[in-house]
């Protein structure tokens, strides 16, 4: 990851270690890649505007929301191209993934630990190689709001898609996340503090 810029990563595999280079490779060709390596200089105090003036109207699958003195709104269309994400009727979506699946899924990868239960999943029990795309993912895409063992189904199944080369509906869920989180007055200040006051570093 690109110093001081925790959610950006850097998909040079030639810079990581020889265990993360075949994820990098993974996700350097995957359909995340423009998600994962964007850069956009914003203001802090127009992001926390944003956030704090969010609105988002379930009818329409619109978020409302205010910059500066100007109200605009995003659709879930337009926030997929700015990712270089499709969205479409022949993706798989995600609510057709179980947590029965996901656990044959962390299984597969070899996982050791006890995990009749997706609440029981913890990272350390993953090999490293599936660790290191575990963590990259959750500090890219999800906040730290308890740690990264108590992540959200949306990113178990943004894994999924990945390990199994699903065609996945990977807006959906990062609009999904998008949404939880403006609507949560806590999350977004810990969304806040961890884009910009953090920098992150991988452990195996």
């Amino acid at each position: 990851m690109k110093h001081g810029q925790n959610m950006i990563i850097d998909l040079d595999s030639l810079r990581y270690n020889e265990v993360l280079r075949p994820v990098i490779e993974c996700l350097k060709y995957s359909s995340l890649a423009q998600a994962l390596t964007m850069v956009e200089s914003v203001s802090f105090v127009h992001l926390s505007k944003a956030y704090s003036s969010s609105l988002y109207n379930k009818e329409n699958d619109i978020i409302y929301f205010e910059v500066t003195s100007q109200k605009t709104l995003i659709t879930k269309s337009h926030f997929c191209r700015l990712l270089g994400l499709t969205s479409s009727n022949a993706l798989v979506y995600q609510e057709s993934i179980s947590s029965t699946i996901l656990i044959e899924m962390f299984y597969q990868m070899g996982y050791t630990g006890d995990i009749a239960l997706l609440s029981k999943f913890s990272k350390p029990f993953l090999p490293p190689i599936f660790n290191g795309l575990f963590t990259l993912l959750f500090k890219s895409f999800f906040e730290q709001v308890a740690g990264s063992d108590n992540a959200s189904m949306l990113l178990y199944t943004l894994i999924y898609g990945l390990y199994h080369g699903v065609v996945l509906d990977f807006g959906a869920i990062l609009w999904i996340h998008l949404i939880q989180s403006s609507a949560s007055a806590s999350c977004t200040h810990k969304f806040l503090v961890h884009d910009f006051g953090q920098s992150w570093s991988i452990e195996l």
